[in-house]
């Protein structure tokens, strides 16, 4: 244990800011984060254990005992429990004869809760070891199971064709739609990746031009607070410090949404170079992609 704890910091520069991924790959290395993982970590980060523990105990897919060889993360959103999520619940548990948010007795399986996963245009919705499966069914969990307790790798399991656009790539091979029902003149029209870019070189728009471009355009953020973008970026430039940053935060943890998860999955390059449009208006070196464990 002690070794390969330290093996997993080192490997992330012994920095406590990377406390997540060093969680992450412990527990995907032993199943779980033990106490004594635990204390290696305090160790080996010199921190406290409850900086440790607030971050251990915050996120629900960090698990504290052992799981299961399968571990089953179902939806337990207003949508999922509409389309009939307690008649999967009834079916894992029956097929398994374990509790819910239990193990089973021969450790094949882990039954848990889970809040929104961003599916809920196709739920009920689980994730299977990181796997997305979706518009279950109590035949479907039975199949599943079936799959289980066969040894079979959980990519194996999955027999749904791949959705349309990007899931449908090799790289995703995704059994998830998108379910655009009809594209508008912002969002997704036609979009030449890089064009926006050129443009401003071409034509030496300037950063403060850029910020009032996008002020009289009268765009607001997406959050919710509809704050408008182009003033934003403006306190941003005029913020002091040498150091600027953009923060594109790919979140959606509100639950019910999953306008994020389509943007992300078809447009990754207009995200992206919208990213680097507010760091060239704002005077930022560096731009981040906060992207939420579900979507992994």
């Amino acid at each position: 244990m002690k070794n390969s704890v330290a093996r997993i910091v080192e490997h992330y520069g012994g920095n406590p800011a990377n406390l997540i991924d060093i969680l992450l790959d412990i527990q995907d290395e032993f199943g779980y984060i033990s106490p004594e993982a635990v204390n290696e970590i305090t160790d080996q980060l010199d921190v406290a254990a409850v900086d440790v523990m607030q971050t251990l105990t915050f996120y629900h897919f960090l698990r504290t005992e052992p799981g299961g060889k399968y571990n089953v993360y179902l939806n337990n959103g207003l949508v999922a429990n509409l389309m009939g999520r307690d008649k999967i619940v009834k079916a894992f548990t029956e097929e398994l004869s374990c509790d819910w948010n239990c193990v089973s007795a021969d450790s094949l399986a882990g039954l848990f809760d889970s809040s929104c996963i961003g599916m809920s245009d196709q739920e009920p919705a689980a994730l299977i070891n990181g796997m997305v499966f979706t518009r279950l069914t109590p035949f479907r969990v039975r199949e599943i199971v079936r799959d289980m307790r066969a040894g079979k790798n959980v990519r194996d399991m999955q027999v749904a064709e791949p959705g349309d656009g990007n899931n449908s790539d090799p790289l995703l091979n995704s059994a998830v739609y998108n379910n655009i029902m009809k594209k508008g003149a912002v969002v997704f029209s036609e979009y030449e990746s890089g064009s926006l870019c050129a443009k401003i070189r071409e034509n030496n728009i300037s950063p403060q031009d850029v910020i009032e471009i996008v002020k009289k355009s009268g765009i607001k953020g997406r959050g919710g607070a509809g704050f408008p973008t182009g003033l934003k970026w403006e306190f941003c430039r005029n913020a002091s410090g040498d150091a600027h940053y953009v923060i594109c935060n790919a979140d959606e943890g509100e639950p019910g949404t999953f306008k994020d998860r389509v943007l992300l999955t078809e447009y990754p390059r207009l995200i992206f170079e919208g990213m680097t449009l507010a760091a060239y208006a704002i005077g930022a070196k560096e731009s981040i992609l906060y992207i939420r464990y579900e979507y992994h």
